[in-house]
């Protein structure tokens, strides 16, 4: 980063420069909103490269490192933080977020020159977010079925073909289900569906698996060994595979963290009298391979067998045994389908996790915690994304991740009229409200809200070439139900022509927009760094 002045500004003059910089960050995303969005393109840092060609608002956000005034640089970085932290929480809205947060701001901003107390007018937009977050959950409807979900997912993936895949996906594993979403090496986008749970991790026995390419080994009705120990003596093997057979069972797979060159040859030598194969515990932190230790347990009804306890192989009964009907190994990872665990085992431990995640705050551990969910329930999908170069195969995985995570949040918590409609709704019931209030404050704040609510819909009739009065005077015409098209230019029932948005995304988008506007209006100073460190994460 460039050194600058050291300096201290105040009150107007610091408001002044917040809101310049508020509206180069929202100016710079705000073309991307709706159907009718606009493509950002993003200078690279080398110069003869061609630029990056853009529509997703938060990554267009994060792309701005600094501006070169100063005085607005601040401003510009507190929106950029705030519209990251939508992406990764929700996934979508992020364009959104920015025309809310920016349009309250600047009202609020107005009021605060006017005389109003900008603390009280944070209190005042603070106590009516509740009934506000309220009316988005009123207005939520269930996604279900397949047509359904297939019209709510064109409306939040615009790539066709990536959107038809997706709804088929989510159709079928549900909002829980576990999605792997890779790039491809050609221009084809493939879905493949696993049925059981898998994971991956490297076999131990790698041998054992067979002539290329395939090597893969199959075991039916298959005994299952969980745990964490090292299998150094063949002695203990012997103990284990005996065990195995006098359960009737036609294979054994082994979880364990080590196997010896000795433990592989008795394998080799036993496998036609029972094959088995051993395969390292997944994950690769301590915390990692205790949960899937717990999951495997869960879906097989094996007792884990433990290191740190003291538990040895050569002490293994029948009882500790876990079971599936079948299981299959690779060199890279293993699977298993039908595990004899209790099915209330499993659904306790799926509720723990589903508990987990809601609590969750970082897309990482959300993540994690949503595929090990999909694997207690059974089934899981990888999506293969191709594209014509290594870009648009980029650029496509990212879409599928995003619209993948706003897909999940919509079958979880339903959806609403989109296209601006319900915030439209909000925003009239706030206005009966302001008619209605005494206090001062609380009609500013009231009327704050209203504009702000307003300002999506007119952002999203201006970038689909409408003018906002004539998007307005038409909803006038419209029944329950019905809205303005901005792909038609017509009344539209909306729910039936998939202008629908997550319930989760809204509510999330709304809260964090106007809680950190709110906030900001309460900035009185800004101090500036001769030189601020570099930091490419908002």
């Amino acid at each position: 980063m460039s050194a600058r002045r050291p300096a201290v500004i105040f009150g107007p003059a610091a408001r002044r420069g917040l809101r310049r910089g508020i509206g180069q960050i929202a100016g710079a995303v705000r073309p991307t909103l709706g159907p009718g969005g606009r493509i950002v393109a993003v200078e690279r840092s080398i110069r003869s490269y061609a630029p990056s060609l853009l529509d997703d608002a938060g990554a267009i956000a994060r792309r701005i490192i600094q501006l070169d005034d100063a005085d607005a640089d601040p401003g510009a970085m507190l929106l950029r933080g705030m519209l990251w932290r939508v992406r990764e929480q929700v996934g979508d809205g992020v364009a959104t977020a920015a025309v809310l947060f920016q349009t309250a701001y600047e009202a609020g901003d107005r009021l605060v020159a006017a005389g109003l107390d900008p603390m009280e007018l944070r209190r005042q937009i603070d106590r009516q977010l509740p009934a506000l977050l309220a009316g988005i959950d009123a207005a939520a409807r269930p996604l279900a079925g397949a047509e359904a979900t297939a019209r709510f997912t064109h409306a939040v993936c615009h790539d066709e073909a990536l959107a038809a895949q997706l709804g088929e996906i989510f159709a079928l594993i549900g909002p829980d289900g576990a999605l792997t979403i890779r790039a491809g090496q050609t221009a084809s986008t493939e879905v493949v569906y696993v049925e059981g749970a898998h994971w991956e991790a490297p076999a131990l026995t790698a041998g054992l698996l067979g002539e290329l390419p395939r090597q893969t080994m199959h075991l039916e009705h298959a005994a299952v060994i969980v745990g964490d120990l090292a299998l150094n003596d063949p002695a203990e093997l012997a103990a284990a595979l005996g065990c195995a057979r006098s359960s009737g069972a036609g294979g054994l797979l082994i979880l364990a963290s080590t196997a010896s060159d000795a433990a592989r040859q008795l394998l080799a030598a036993n496998r036609q009298v029972l094959p088995a194969a051993i395969v390292q515990v997944p994950g690769v932190r301590p915390e990692e391979q205790a949960a899937a230790i717990g999951d495997l347990c869960a879906l097989t009804g094996a007792r884990p067998l433990i290191r740190a306890a003291g538990q040895r192989l050569d002490r293994i009964s029948v009882d500790d045994l876990g079971s599936a009907r079948r299981a299959w190994v690779r060199r890279d990872a293993f699977g298993l389908a039908s595990g004899g665990g209790a099915p209330s085992l499993a659904r306790c431990r799926i509720a723990e996790l589903a508990a987990a995640r809601a609590a969750a705050t970082a897309p990482a551990e959300r993540g994690a915690l949503e595929q090990r969910i999909g694997r207690l329930r059974g089934g899981s999908a990888t999506l293969t994304i191709g594209g014509a170069t290594p870009s648009e195969t980029a650029a496509r995985q990212a879409l599928a991740e995003r619209a993948a995570q706003t897909i999940r949040g919509a079958l979880r918590e339903g959806v609403v009229p989109g296209g601006g409609h319900t915030l439209l709704a909000l925003a009239e019931q706030l206005l009966a409200r302001r008619r209605r209030a005494e206090c001062t404050a609380e009609r500013a704040a009231l009327g704050l809200l209203v504009d702000a609510l307003r300002a999506p819909f007119a952002t999203l009739a201006r970038n689909g070439g409408h003018l906002p009065g004539d998007a307005h005077a038409l909803l006038q015409q419209a029944r329950p139900g019905y809205g303005f098209d901005l792909r038609t230019g017509a009344l539209a029932n909306l729910m039936g022509a998939g202008i629908m948005e997550s319930t989760a995304v809204l509510r999330a988008v709304a809260q964090t927009a106007l809680a950190s506007a709110a906030l900001a209006l309460t900035i009185e100073v800004v101090v500036h760094r001769r030189s601020p460190p570099a930091a490419t994460e908002p």
